[in-house]
């Protein structure tokens, strides 16, 4: 791992990596050697633990973090009284490295809790940081955080790095439309759960100022319900003319008819938050969709109000839902309380709007112009105190976990390599397993499948590694009627003492498209991002592998091969070729200024770029194996020479982390690592003109064609690439 500018090589920590010996067990299926487990502070064995373990579970998620529950004998009450549980404490188990996160005692036992030390790390981090949506994507923002971790350079796998997602169309939209960054206000509604002020003329104005329902303080869904109501009718605004007024309705109608709580039933076929029935307001479905349901009442609204703009809010609402005429006049009751959501909305004043920034301290444009339109990426808790805005602290695990969440996808570790994708990325990779419930190693399988549930689950009892089942792989089920088909790993539970495991298994989850709205209304005008002297927004900070990079740059060709050669001493830089000359003697010769010697008959250099790209794969925490620079390449004259290897302008990498690619299964997610790096991230100083990846262990993968790039390679050249990435200038 290379030391860092910013960091004392004293600092730096060893980047998990599943250990070659912890692979072979997994084969063998033999239990954890507690010989060797042992409590590392700054990498200094503190307690070796091995005689007082008496149990001990792991868990993985693409959820949450891996969690090790490790319970150890304290009879002696020596580990209590060590005063190490309060320090950062880590733990490596198979290469791979775990930070304390909590303590819990029973009896004469305590049981630690660890996770991913990345995970730790990252939760470290939390200044305030901020991006625009227009700017970066995303996975671009999350990519940043993972970046400014100085500790350790995390390998990353995000295959839509640079791509912009599609925004939604309105508010629970799971399609979306093109990258049109067109928005719409983002107002917070009023807390109602807020603590009572003491003052008596504060509380006075609180007062005028929760919402309520039917004279009770609103909920949480009751709230989120309104604001669906609301949101739903702004997004219908923009197309046409909707008076406030209609707006207004649409609540008071809720709150007579369901309590502003999405009910599944009520008299008759009656449903949702409006209790439509199944005559004229469409299916089941659509009428407990709170969207649906809401488009569905606007429609009619809007229509009767044009055509009887006089009619009084209550006779709207009577009008719009046609109920029995001895309820006709409940619906008045309640319009001051559907005012107060529409103002703390941000529609306030009559049936025009009010500027925005009159309710809840919003900013009416964004600082310098540009009205409401921008959307914000942003690590940080924002909360509102008395019509203020505070920002608190949010750590980068916490806020990546939340930008996640947003739309659908997972963000998780597996042996020390970072994941941001959606579930459609997952489900295109190689399948880790095949499996049928009788097979050797399954004990049981359950699940269910409900057209009514977004996502399917299937819970599999198996024999097996610690490792093996990876959260985020791809199992294929067969022989199992509805469950048949492409299932992802999401939970992975076993002993570290006991083969049996626990799998869960689920798909069905579709990514989700951007937020429509824009978000900036609930920001205060100085934390956005501030432009340079030049003018340029600085909307994220650059990233740490640009400084590496521009290091590489700077640097002579002797000095480039010097640095592979060191790599090559301390095993992080691979020569795999078996023959001779080499790969490491043509370094060692360009070290020492010398050239190559082509197959074509002619001497070249070693281009800086080849050992420039080998050097950051290397910074970004991978060991990179290779078996063809130039003089052990063929001279391929008759195709034009499109390789680039015999004029020194190309390299074949060949394993990774130790990882043959042309041998091994476990390769694939390495090798969708690398070229995703080798597509997406490298930097333009050495990005490479030709990727070509056809696969790993002697089968073609989708994927890697996918990410292959420069020029439309056939079958021929595409099956001469399932052992090695080639890379090329």
């Amino acid at each position: 791992m290379p030391p860092s500018k910013t960091l004392p090589a004293r600092r730096m920590l060893e980047l998990s990596q599943l250990s070659g010996r912890a692979l072979q067990r997994e084969a063998m299926g033999t239990d954890l050697d507690v010989k060797r487990f042992a409590i590392y502070l700054s990498g200094k064995v503190m307690v070796n633990c091995a005689e007082r373990i008496i149990d001990g579970t792991v868990g993985r998620s693409i959820d949450a973090s891996t969690e090790l529950s490790v319970t150890l004998e304290d009879y002696d009450r020596a580990i209590m009284h060590s005063g190490l549980l309060s320090n950062k404490l880590d733990v490596e188990l198979d290469g791979l490295w775990f930070r304390l996160k909590g303590v819990e005692k029973s009896g004469d036992n305590i049981i630690l809790k660890f996770e991913d030390r990345e995970i730790a790390l990252l939760r470290t981090y939390d200044k305030w940081k901020i991006a625009r949506r227009s700017k970066v994507t995303r996975a671009q923002f999350v990519l940043n955080m993972i970046r400014e971790v100085k500790e350790l350079t995390i390998p990353v796998v995000i295959p839509e790095l640079r791509k912009f997602q599609p925004v939604e169309r309105f508010n629970g939209d799971i399609v979306g439309i093109d990258n049109v960054l067109s928005k719409a206000k983002g107002v917070k509604l009023k807390d109602a759960d807020s603590a009572v002020p003491k003052d008596e003329h504060e509380r006075a104005q609180w007062a005028k100022q929760v919402l309520k329902v039917k004279n009770h303080p609103a909920t949480p869904e009751q709230k989120q319900n309104a604001k669906i109501i609301i949101a739903t009718a702004e997004d219908m605004r923009k197309k046409q003319s909707i008076r406030r007024k209609v707006i207004v309705s649409a609540i008071m109608t809720a709150i007579v008819e369901s309590e502003l709580i999405n009910l599944s039933g009520g008299d008759g076929t009656s449903a949702g938050l409006f209790q439509q029935i199944d005559k004229g307001w469409g299916s089941y479905e659509d009428r407990t969709d709170p969207e649906t349901a809401t488009r569905s009442y606007m429609n009619h609204a809007i229509a009767l109000d044009k055509q009887e703009p006089n009619l009084s809010y209550n006779d709207l609402c009577y009008g719009v839902q046609r109920c029995d005429v001895k309820y006709k006049n409940r619906y008045g009751v309640w319009r001051w309380e559907a005012e107060k959501y529409v103002n703390a909305y941000g529609l306030t004043g009559g049936d025009e709007d009010g500027p925005a920034s009159s309710a809840n301290a919003q900013h009416a444009s964004l600082p310098g112009g540009g009205g409401n339109e921008e959307f914000f990426f942003w690590r940080g808790e924002i909360y509102d105190r008395a019509g203020k805005k505070y920002r608190k602290p949010e750590n980068s695990w916490s806020c990546i976990q939340r930008l996640a969440d947003e739309v659908d996808w997972h963000a998780f570790f597996v042996s020390g390599t970072f994941y941001f994708l959606s579930e459609d990325d997952m489900l295109q990779q190689q399948p880790m397993a095949v499996i049928t419930e009788f097979m050797e190693g399954i004990t049981s399988v359950d699940g269910d499948v409900d057209t009514n549930k977004k996502v399917a689950t299937l819970t599999i009892g198996a024999r097996v590694g610690r490792w093996i089942s990876p959260p985020g792989s791809v199992v294929v089920v067969q022989n199992m009627g509805p469950w048949n088909g492409r299932w992802i790993v999401s939970e992975f539970e076993r002993s570290l003492f006991d083969l049996n495991a626990n799998i869960t298994l689920t798909k069905g989850l579709p990514s989700l498209p951007e937020p429509e709205g824009g978000n900036q209304d609930v920001l205060e005008s100085s934390w956005f991002p501030q432009p340079s002297k030049d003018g340029a927004s600085r909307s994220h900070a650059s990233d740490a592998h640009d400084r590496t990079a521009s290091d590489l740059v700077n640097l002579t060709r002797s000095q480039l091969a010097q640095m592979l050669v060191r790599k090559y001493n301390a095993g992080d830089f691979k020569d795999d070729y078996q023959g001779q000359p080499d790969d490491i003697s043509q370094v060692r010769k360009t070290l020492n200024n010398q050239r190559l010697n082509s197959k074509c008959g002619n001497q070249v250099w070693l281009d800086n770029k080849v050992m420039q790209v080998i050097l950051w794969l290397i910074q970004q925490g991978y060991k990179i194996g290779v078996y063809a620079l130039c003089e052990n390449h063929d001279c391929h004259t008759n195709s034009g020479n499109i390789s680039r290897h015999s004029e020194g302008y190309a390299v074949d990498i060949s394993s990774i982390n130790g990882v043959n690619i042309g041998t091994d299964p476990k390769a694939g997610p390495l090798v969708h690592a690398v070229n995703q790096l080798l597509k997406d991230d490298v930097p333009k100083a050495f990005e490479p003109n030709q990727l070509i990846s056809g696969g790993f262990a002697g089968h073609q993968d989708e994927q890697c064609i996918r990410q292959s790039f420069g020029g439309s390679y056939d079958q021929s050249t595409l099956n001469g690439h399932l052992d090695h990435i080639h890379v090329g200038y």
